[in-house]
């Protein structure tokens, strides 16, 4: 085989030549792609800090699997279309990320279509996967899940969100109204949780006898109600930047060296299993 190909070396630098040349071309006409990337910190439910000055995870107080880790309730409900339905009701992200899928002059979504979008509709048909013929926001709750990457930071309550786009401006804003729509759904998702609580302890009063344990119940009465008016009114509670969503310099696909290396290989296996195929008399 080695005898074949020294034999019909110009096959084969004329083939890493083609591919390295089409891999400049793609490089040169792909659209640059950027990443944007934002530091947010998750501060502590303000019951913790009323009664022990300890940090209590925000997201540890949701309801969730017990073996799931902070992250995990964050990326589930992140992803969620009650979620996405929430953002697209509020900004209307859908007409900007499939703009191409939206028609203008009628208002209306076209219809999916094509042997790709045949194939999706059959397997979620057979999986039994909510699927609409047009866009809607189970697109987008897919969109978050495969565009946007969270990564706590070694053990502590600071989250990194990434995400990469070829515009820039529209992913910094989306990650910004994010977080913002996101530190409001725990919150809300907390003050309710806290309310029932307050509840179930105002009848508990006029339950118990006991004046110690009437004490008690009202002492913890008291840091619930402070609980809910701090949570009400802080504005950073219980997610907050600490970097804004902001563009790296360095572009994500537009790689020289890494092109050359792929368009250079690449050739070479073409023109390898090229020159092995094709018949060629001894001379």
């Amino acid at each position: 085989m080695t005898r074949i190909i020294r034999r019909r070396w110009k096959v084969l630098l004329i083939s890493m030549a083609s591919a390295l040349l089409l891999s400049l071309i793609q490089l040169s006409l792909s659209a640059p792609k950027y990443r944007i990337t934002a530091l947010m910190v998750e501060n502590s439910d303000p019951v913790s800090a009323i009664r022990s000055n300890q940090a209590t995870s925000s997201f540890s107080l949701l309801r969730g699997p017990t073996t799931s880790t902070e992250v995990d309730q964050f990326k589930s409900l992140m992803t969620s279309p009650a979620f996405a339905l929430r953002l697209e009701s509020k900004h209307n992200f859908l007409r900007k990320i499939f703009a191409k899928r939206w028609d203008e002059q009628n208002q209306r979504w076209i219809p999916r279509h094509g042997v790709g979008e045949a194939v999706k509709s059959t397997l979620a048909a057979v999986l039994n996967i909510p699927r609409s013929e047009t866009v809607n926001y189970y697109d987008l709750s897919n969109f978050i899940d495969g565009s946007i990457t969270l990564v706590r930071q070694s053990e502590s309550s600071v989250f990194q969100l990434s995400m990469r786009s070829s515009d820039p401006q529209f992913a910094e804003e989306f990650l910004r109204i994010m977080v913002i729509e996101l530190s409001e759904v725990v919150r809300n998702r907390i003050i309710s949780e806290k309310e029932q609580y307050i509840r179930f302890l105002e009848q508990e009063i006029s339950r118990v006898d006991i004046t110690s344990s009437r004490s008690a119940i009202i002492s913890t009465l008291a840091d619930q109600y402070r609980a809910v008016s701090i949570a009400r009114s802080a504005t950073t509670f219980p997610l907050q930047f600490i970097q804004e969503p902001m563009r790296e310099a360095k572009l994500v696909n537009k790689s020289l060296p890494l092109s050359v290396l792929i368009g250079i290989l690449a050739g070479f296996f073409l023109g390898v299993i090229f020159i092995l195929l094709t018949p060629h008399k001894n001379r």
